[in-house]
């Protein structure tokens, strides 16, 4: 076997140091490049699920169109103005269902609420048992967007009966609602 001179152990000493030095100073810098591609790859796989998952435009898109024919127009929720009598004979009948004194005071003027309703005030007052005017409620609660409550005041009377007062909202379509 053949030894190996001195000069080759020497260029071969300085080839492996130098390669350790260079191995160390960019292991940061490779350890940094490598942090970089895992973070877009997650990145990656982040905005493909978000796009699996229907948040695409075109997705959104589609849902709408399939869904927008089964959303109810504001006409088919609202009545329109002029039918404000069917809302008293409706009020009427629910009193009279439950044997209930009913007296209404509606505002003078209705108040514009947006561009498509206007909103009128009524004071309802009832004279009756509390289970009766529990039902009564319990049967307004069915008119939502016809009849909203914002203020109570309940007293009972001499005769054991209960009086209630109910300030309430309307809600009517303007005659020039063009909402669909």
């Amino acid at each position: 076997m053949k030894r190996l001179s001195l000069p080759l152990i020497k260029i071969i000493s300085l080839g492996i140091t130098t390669l350790i030095v260079l191995f160390a100073w960019n292991l940061p810098v490779i350890k940094k490049i490598n942090s970089l591609f895992l973070s877009l790859a997650a990145e990656e796989t982040s905005l493909a699920l978000s796009d699996q998952q229907g948040n695409s435009f075109s997705k959104a898109l589609l849902d709408y169109e399939n869904y927008s024919a089964k959303i109810p127009s504001c006409q088919a929720l609202f009545q329109k103005t002029g039918q404000e009598l069917d809302l008293i004979y409706e009020l009427e009948n629910i009193a009279k269902k439950y044997d209930l004194t009913q007296k209404l005071n509606l505002a003078q003027e209705p108040n514009d609420f947006n561009e498509n309703l206007n909103q009128l005030t009524l004071m309802i007052e009832l004279e009756g048992s509390f289970p009766k005017i529990v039902s009564y409620l319990d049967e307004l609660g069915s008119m939502k967007l016809k009849l909203t409550i914002t203020g109570t005041n309940f007293k009972q009377n001499d005769d054991n009966s209960l009086s209630a007062k109910f300030l309430a909202n309307t809600y009517w379509l303007k005659e020039t609602t063009n909402c669909n």
